[in-house]
Formats: structure tokens, sequence, C-alpha cells
């Protein structure tokens, strides 16, 4: 966000920054929370400065940045230029049902019952995860203990990439390492 070239009249004496998640109900179904913050201004605060404070307020609260979010907006409106093109982290194996990705991080969540399951995020999949049995957690090069581990995020071992089982382009689950 670039306050300096906005043409405001007058003296902005309140500043506000929101952000919204979608969480699910645990039923097939969900629902949005919104989490604000709304300051006073001192004379002649730097906006830019006010606002950066308020979303990183924003992101420890909710963990979800608004910064990130218009930049995520701005790009899905632009379109992309040729050398903005990134590919994809993902590796396709062999097996046309398969596909490879860097594994960066293995989040620990219990279900709205209680139980305990575990995501590898990465790639493609770094937002929602890929679902980890515990058998196939506890393989080489892991070998993780679903059961001893709390709630969280866990960073996965630097280079290991998860064998993903893909129903189309939806990814079923994680069914091995490499």
């Amino acid at each position: 966000m670039m306050f300096k070239d906005m043409k405001i009249k007058g003296t902005p004496s309140k500043a506000g920054v929101y952000v919204s998640r979608k969480l699910t109900d645990g039923n097939w179904g969900s629902f949005e929370v919104v989490y604000g913050l709304e300051m006073n201004l001192a004379e002649g605060a730097d906006l830019d400065a006010v606002f950066k404070a308020m979303d990183d307020e924003l992101t420890l609260a909710v963990g979800v940045s608004a910064h990130e979010k218009e930049a995520k907006v701005m790009r899905s409106v632009t379109q992309p230029e040729a050398e903005d093109f990134v590919e994809p982290e993902y590796v396709p194996s062999t097996d046309a049902t398969t596909k490879t990705i860097l594994a960066e991080t293995i989040t620990v969540e219990f279900t709205p019952k209680g139980q305990k399951n575990a995501k590898v995020k990465g790639g493609r999949w770094k937002m929602y995860g890929v679902m980890c049995w515990p058998e196939v957690l506890s393989l080489p090069p892991i070998e993780w203990d679903l059961e001893t581990l709390d709630a969280g995020d866990y960073p996965a071992p630097p280079g290991v990439k998860a064998i993903v089982l893909m129903d189309g382009d939806k990814p079923k689950k994680v069914i091995g390492w490499e």
C-alpha cells in the first residue's frame, strides 16, 4: 500500500484495516470471520507506517495479511507479463495419476470431532495442503509419529518431495516420499 501518491483532501484523523477469513463449520459448510482494527491518527502521522503496523497486528491476530490479500487481488486484475510467469513447483512423475511436490511444511490439526490429522503443504497446495495418513507420515525420510506431535506447522526436512495421488486435477492424498 503506497499512500504517498494518493491525493487526500484534508488531514486524515482515523485509519482502519479489515481482513476476513472463511472457516469451516465441520459440516461441509463455512462461515466468514471479519477482524478489523481502527485507530485515531496523531497529527502528521505517516500513513504507510500506520497501515504497515496495523497489517502486522492483524497478521498476528488472524494469520491473514491485508497487504498480501490486496496484492493477490491486484495480480488477478492485471494480466502477468510473459517474463513474470513462474513454472509450478511440482515435477510430474512418470505415472499420470501422481504428482511430486516439494514439501515445505507439515501441518498437524484437529478435526471438529477431535481427530488428529496431518497435511503436507507446498507447491500448488501451499495454502490448504494435501492429506497425509499417519502410516505415510511414519515412512522414511520423514519418520514422524502423528500421535506424539502437537497441533501446528512443522518445517519439512530440506529437499523432501511428497508423492501426491491425483483425482483428475485435485489431490487426494500423499502416498509416499522422494
